[in-house]
């Protein structure tokens, strides 16, 4: 599965955190204001998905 954050600028450096609930499932670094995370093997959950951007 690959998840895609866009932020705004697209000048904006940093990472992009990917959580299940509260445990961390991948990151990103941010290029051109876009940041991709695949992830292989994912459980199957109710639980929301939070992403956090740090810059």
């Amino acid at each position: 599965m690959t998840f895609t954050a866009t932020v705004t600028p697209a000048t904006a450096t940093g990472t992009v955190q990917l959580y299940d609930g509260g445990a961390s499932i991948g990151s990103g670094t941010l290029s051109s204001g876009t940041a991709t995370l695949s992830i292989s093997t994912l459980a199957v959950t109710c639980s929301p998905f939070l992403i956090q951007i740090i810059i």
